[in-house]
């Protein structure tokens, strides 16, 4: 298994840890009378992530930003996922024996694995 790694519009970050959730809201139809429901309507998919690295101060780091969308890729060996249309929904960061850790919630849009649209 190769390395993992995550970039964000084409910049390489040394990222703590990184995660994925792809989530489909279901709503059940049900019947008057009916013990059980009759069927299910999906919704829209959702992808968010979250990313945790630790700050360096250093003058060219990647600053993230609420004002524009970017494309963010998760590389783990020879699987390469593309998110595209990235969201800034919440920044933090922790302060804790003299490191920073920074903490960031993105919304995707789309997804793009090994070169076809999901």
């Amino acid at each position: 298994m190769g390395e993992v790694f995550v970039e964000a519009d084409g910049v390489r970050l040394d990222c703590n840890s990184f995660k994925a959730v792809s989530a489909r809201r279901c709503r059940l139809i049900e019947s008057i009378g009916e013990e059980t429901a009759r069927g299910a309507v999906f919704g829209e998919r959702t992808l968010v992530l979250e990313l945790t690295r630790t700050l360096t101060g250093a003058a060219d780091e990647y600053a993230f930003s609420f004002d524009s969308a970017l494309t963010l890729t998760a590389v783990n060996g020879e699987t390469r996922r593309i998110y595209t249309g990235c969201l800034v929904e919440e920044i933090s960061e922790t302060h804790s024996a003299g490191k920073v850790t920074q903490s960031v919630r993105l919304r995707a849009l789309g997804l793009i694995e090994d070169g076809e649209r999901v």
